[in-house]
C-alpha cells in the first residue's frame, strides 16, 4: 500500500498529540516493509515550522529533524522533489470548488496531488481537509480511520 502522509501526520512522531501512537505504528509499519511511505520535500519545512510555533528548544527541534533525515535515508519515508506534473495537479486541485466547504491551500493540495499521481491514499489527521475533499477528489483516508480499515 502506498499512503502520502501530510504534516499532520508526521509531526505527530515529535509532540505528545492525539492519534500520536497511530502515527508511530504507520511509521513502523513503513520501516517494516508493509507499507511505502511518501511526501513532498516541503514536509522537512513544515516540520520545521510547526515545531518552532509550538516553542519547542532548537536543540529538540534539530534532534526532531536529524530524526526526520534517518527516515529519508532509510527510506522510511521517501520525499518526493517538485515536479511539474506535481505542481499542475497541486494547482488543479487548489482550485477546485470545494462545494462551500473552505478554500483548499496550497500546501495540503500538493500532499493531496502527490498522492493521486502515486496512485496512493493521502492519509491525514486534519479533519477540515478531509471533509473538505473525500467527496470530491478521494484518495484521502484519515490516521484515525487507517487501523480500522
Amino acid at each position: 500500500m502506498i499512503l502520502i502522509v501530510d504534516i499532520s501526520v508526521t509531526v505527530k512522531l515529535f509532540l505528545e498529540e492525539e492519534d500520536a501512537d497511530l502515527a508511530d505504528n504507520v511509521f513502523k509499519q513503513a520501516k517494516d516493509g508493509e507499507i511505502l511511505l511518501f511526501a513532498p520535500t516541503l514536509t522537512s519545512y513544515e516540520v520545521l515550522n510547526t515545531l518552532v510555533k509550538e516553542n519547542i528548544p532548537n536543540d529538540e527541534i534539530q534532534e526532531h529533524l536529524l530524526m526526520l533525515k534517518d527516515y529519508t535515508e532509510a527510506k522510511i519515508i521517501n520525499l518526493v522533489d517538485y515536479s511539474e506534473s506535481l505542481a499542475l495537479k497541486t494547482l488543479e486541485i487548489a482550485t477546485i470548488d470545494t462545494k462551500g466547504k473552505g478554500h483548499i491551500s496550497s500546501y495540503d493540495a500538493t500532499f493531496h496531488a502527490l498522492a493521486i499521481l502515486q496512485q496512493g491514499v493521502f492519509l491525514t489527521a486534519d479533519k477540515k481537509h478531509y471533509e473538505k475533499t473525500k467527496d470530491i477528489i478521494g484518495f484521502v483516508l484519515l490516521l484515525g480511520d487507517f487501523f480500522d480499515k
